[in-house]
C-alpha cells in the first residue's frame, strides 16, 4: 500500500470523490466548483509522519482534507475556506 505524503498535492481522484460526495448531499442542485484543493495539515497532526519517516519506521496513514468553493446557478454557496477580512 503506498502512503500518501501529508504534503503531497491533492490527486484527482480525491477531486472527483469531493465532488462525488457533495453532489450526492445535495441531489438536484446544480452545482459549479470553483476551487477544489487540498487542505494543509496542521503541524501537530504531521509531526508523527515525520518523525516515523525520519527513523525508518511504518508510516501512519494520512487522509487528505479538502475545502472547496462552490457555486449553484452562479451565486456563491459555501466554502469552508477562511475569509480574508
Amino acid at each position: 500500500m503506498s502512503h500518501n505524503h501529508p504534503f503531497d498535492p491533492i490527486r484527482p481522484d480525491e477531486i472527483s470523490l469531493a465532488t462525488t460526495i457533495l453532489k450526492a448531499s445535495l441531489p438536484g442542485v446544480n452545482l459549479r466548483f470553483k476551487v477544489i484543493d487540498v487542505k494543509e495539515p496542521i503541524k501537530k497532526d504531521v509531526i508523527p509522519y515525520i518523525e516515523a519517516e525520519r527513523t525508518g519506521q511504518p508510516l501512519p496513514r494520512h487522509l487528505h482534507a479538502c475545502y472547496t468553493a462552490t457555486y449553484t446557478d452562479w451565486t456563491p454557496m459555501r466554502s469552508s475556506r477562511p475569509s480574508s477580512t
